[in-house]
């Protein structure tokens, strides 16, 4: 998955642009954390989940914030793709960290797992 993630956010950069990529891209590591606890047991304590929300929040905040400067809201397939992007990264890190303990990194690195 994370060999194609790139694919994703180059193309989201196409058509969102860089500044909306990397603002909806911080939904990564939200990403990470649902997944982790789904597929991981991870446990996810108070402090982790308030993290969570509030990096969501300030990542809706600064989505719809042109409404409050009177502009229109522009979402559109880059922010998909670049959500999809962060979500092809966490999930092939789950898949490294559930699945592939026992390989070497050397082996990782060479696949781009």
């Amino acid at each position: 998955y994370s060999s194609v993630a790139p694919f994703f956010y180059f193309a989201a950069v196409r058509t969102a642009g860089v500044a909306t990529v990397a603002i909806v891209q911080r939904l990564e590591s939200v990403d990470l954390l649902v997944l982790s606890s789904l597929f991981l047991n991870t446990e996810i304590s108070c402090w982790t989940l308030t993290n969570g929300l509030i990096t969501v929040l300030g990542i809706v905040m600064s989505v719809v914030s042109p409404v409050f400067w009177g502009e229109s809201l522009e979402l559109n397939v880059g922010n998909l793709l670049a959500l999809f992007g962060g979500l092809c990264n966490s999930s092939s890190l789950v898949i490294c960290r559930r699945y592939l303990l026992g390989v070497p990194i050397g082996v990782v690195a060479i696949f781009g797992l």
